[in-house]
């Protein structure tokens, strides 16, 4: 059973104790990604997921990851659409050093200009890697065929040029704005004591505060009709179709995501079975759901 309560300064908190385990799983999830973002700073997100592992007033950033791996857990982020999440999975005896290192992140990082410069470098090589990846490529030209010119539209990884241009100030201020507690929630699932809980994240997150705060808003935006292709010199061809779905949090999500399964969502499913089984004319082909908030699509893949 979970439970949900917010501190004084908005910040939301998600809880579900686990008697039978000995571990925990602590989330930092705050809502913006590349949709809050504009063709000026698109990928600034992701760069800040990136940035946030580089060492704080406290640490350095071996010690962020020593702090965690050393005791056997596990530290990672990820940055999406519309939320970016920093998490940790350790032992139930490490919930605090969890939150004390999840905190010291996000309220401590340094941001140093040549730690700035040489992740530039690593995003850089990891655009090009998603180049070198067909479905990648196919994944951002299929969102900007469906949503065109719409911020959800965005690639998450930003692009080259915007990438470089990015500098300390517009990190600072962007992280002022948006990573606020408003917009966060804190997620904490495994074993602990329910009656302690609260004060333990007051005391890490309870001061959070920000001046120059933007509530994220996101438009709604209209899926369109549009065909988009790129060449590239390979030997296969991968194609996306999309047609409109729901929205996130939709009370039909649950129908709609045993459709698709039942349309591509394994090798005992229609297209599976008809395409590649039946008439052997492709190697992979499925179906998944994509939902945001205000919009959604169905997309097959092949």
């Amino acid at each position: 059973m979970y439970n949900l309560f917010k501190l004084d300064n908005g910040l939301r908190v998600v809880v579900e104790d686990i008697e039978y385990v000995n571990s925990v799983s602590v989330g930092l999830w705050v809502e913006n990604g590349s949709r809050n973002e504009n063709a000026s700073n698109n990928g600034i997100s992701h760069f800040i997921e990136h940035m946030l592992f580089k060492g704080t007033h406290n640490r350095t950033a071996k010690q962020i990851a020593e702090a965690i791996e050393d005791v056997g857990g596990q530290l990672n982020a990820f940055t999406g659409r519309e939320a970016t999440c920093f998490y940790i999975k350790a032992l139930d005896t490490y919930l605090e050093l969890s939150l004390d290192i999840l905190s010291d992140m996000l309220f401590n990082s340094n941001f140093s200009e040549d730690d700035i410069e040489k992740e530039k470098g690593v995003i850089v090589e990891e655009i090009n890697m998603s180049e070198d990846s067909p479905e990648d490529v196919l994944a951002d030209l299929h969102t900007r065929a469906i949503w065109d010119s719409d911020s959800i539209s965005l690639p998450i990884l930003g692009t080259i040029n915007t990438v470089k241009s990015f500098s300390k100030k517009m990190i600072v201020d962007y992280i002022d704005s948006y990573y606020i507690p408003e917009n966060s929630v804190i997620s904490i699932s495994g074993k602990f004591d329910m009656k302690d809980i609260e004060n333990i994240v007051r005391k890490y997150f309870g001061k959070w505060s920000c001046k120059n705060k933007k509530i994220t808003k996101y438009s709604n935006p209209q899926i369109l009709n549009q065909h988009f292709f790129r060449k590239k010199d390979i030997e296969q061809l991968h194609v996306s179709l999309g047609i409109p779905g729901i929205e996130l949090g939709n009370d039909d999500t649950y129908c709609l995501i045993l459709l698709s399964n039942i349309l591509g969502g394994g090798s005992s499913s229609i297209l599976f079975q008809k395409i590649r089984e039946e008439l052997g004319m492709c190697y992979s082909i499925y179906c998944y759901i994509s939902a945001f908030k205000n919009t959604g699509v169905v997309s097959i893949y092949a």
